[in-house]
This record gives structure tokens, sequence and C-alpha cells, in this order.
């Protein structure tokens, strides 16, 4: 179960990563992370570290990474990418068209399962400061 300090931490570590989305973009953020907890098994932990930049390679977590990308419209049921979808993901957090550009060429690759193209998606795309 998870408890009120748990969950107020997590909301904190999830708003300094989403500090430039609109309220209402926030907490849906924060809604889809709180349901796919619960549906994977991953764990409060996995998740404030991946914000931190430590992506935890645990099943469940992978799991989590790709139940978060069907929340927000990502990922279809079937693991088929919307590349369009994605683009515009990204581009709420990065301004620049040439580096939006760079990271899906970069990153856009389709693994054997959809969870593990969910983790190193997230992991390369992690890998761009």
């Amino acid at each position: 179960m998870y408890s009120f300090r748990n969950i107020i931490s997590l909301c904190f570590v999830m708003a300094l990563g989403y500090g430039h989305l609109t309220p209402k973009q926030q907490e849906a953020k924060i809604e889809f992370q709180r349901d796919c907890l619960k549906e994977t098994g991953a764990t409060e932990e996995m998740v404030r570290n991946a914000f931190l930049g430590q992506i935890s390679d645990a099943p469940e977590f992978k799991k989590h990474l790709l139940c978060v990308k069907k929340a927000a419209g990502i990922v279809d049921d079937r693991g088929n990418y919307n590349k369009d979808a994605l683009r515009d993901t990204i581009s709420t957090y990065v301004d620049d068209t040439d580096t939006i550009n760079s990271m899906i060429e970069k990153c856009f690759k389709m693994m054997d399962s959809p969870e593990e193209t969910a983790y190193q998606m997230t992991k390369c795309f992690a890998s761009f400061k």
C-alpha cells in the first residue's frame, strides 16, 4: 500500500520533472504514474530514481514504462508507437526541433518486446541533456 508520505514524495519528484507542463498536464501525468504503479508492481523508488536519471532495468519497471506510454497515447495495445504522439510528448520537454528530430532518429528503435522498446527508448531519451 502507498503511504501518504510516499505519495507526496513521489508527486514532488514528478512535479520537478513535469515543471514545464500546465497544471492539468501535470495532473494527468501523475495519474498515469499512479495507475501504472498499481498495475505493474513497479515501486515508487524506481519512478523517483528514473526522474533523477537512474533508470531501473527491472521487468516490472519496464512494464511500468510501457504502461505510462500507453496511457499517454504514445503506444497502442499491440505495442505500435505513434511517432506523432511521441514527437508531441517530447516537444513538451524540448523546444528545439533539431534536437527532437535527433532524439527520435537515435532513440526510435523497435526491440524484441514492447517493454524492452519502452525501456531502451527511455534510457536513450534520458541521455539527451
